[in-house]
């Protein structure tokens, strides 16, 4: 069983973030995500309105953004995340996790148009869906791909699922995949009854 399965980041966002001994560190303001070796895969979590970042400051590890989570110390997720340590802890090792260039924020992502592989832009992640297994789904929306369900009639009930197999490039200014637009839209079209339609290798 993975720690992250079965939800959105949309759900985990804004969850408040406690350490071993019960203290509130802060809550998810945002998700990091690694991409070496071409795999996506969690890296870490962002906190926000940070007791924890107050703490840092105190003893002398002030980052110059907001405290990042590694992901080895969540030992759980429900109403709350739980952390494995003690902050104390969690501050000695706080500079292993720090953004570099295989690491990007949802919000970073978010903002990168989806670029099919023909050129075209199709839109951009919307949200992120993890699986049953843990697995990465990236939740596509706006632009082509929002006119695509429109025409086909499944706007605004279906969730178009991108699996990150499908990226063919990764840069800081798009995202290419290797399906296209017609490939998406017969995809689409033929989707069985459900609530998503998933785009994968």
């Amino acid at each position: 069983m993975t720690l992250i399965e079965n939800t959105r980041y949309s759900e985990l966002k804004n969850k408040p973030v406690f350490d071993s001994k019960g203290v509130k560190l802060g809550r998810v303001i945002d998700i990091v995500f690694s991409t070496t070796d071409s795999v996506i895969s969690i890296n870490s979590i962002v906190l926000g309105d940070s007791p924890f970042e107050e703490f840092l400051e105190k003893i002398g590890s002030k980052p110059d953004m907001d405290p990042i989570i590694c992901k080895t110390y969540i030992k759980s997720i429900d109403e709350d995340i739980e952390l494995t340590d003690t902050k104390d802890s969690i501050a000695e090792d706080f500079d292993k996790c720090k953004l570099d260039d295989t690491l990007w924020t949802f919000t970073k992502l978010a903002k990168l148009p989806i670029v099919d592989s023909n050129g075209n832009e199709i839109g951009n992640i919307i949200d992120v869906w993890f699986d049953s297994s843990g697995g990465i789904w990236f939740i596509v929306g706006g632009g082509t791909i929002e006119e695509i369900l429109e025409k086909v009639g499944i706007l605004p009930d279906i969730d178009l699922l991108v699996s990150p197999r499908t990226i063919k490039e990764f840069t800081q200014d798009a995202i290419t995949i290797t399906w296209n637009v017609d490939d998406i839209e017969a995809a689409c079209e033929n989707a069985p009854d459900s609530s998503e339609i998933m785009i994968r290798s």
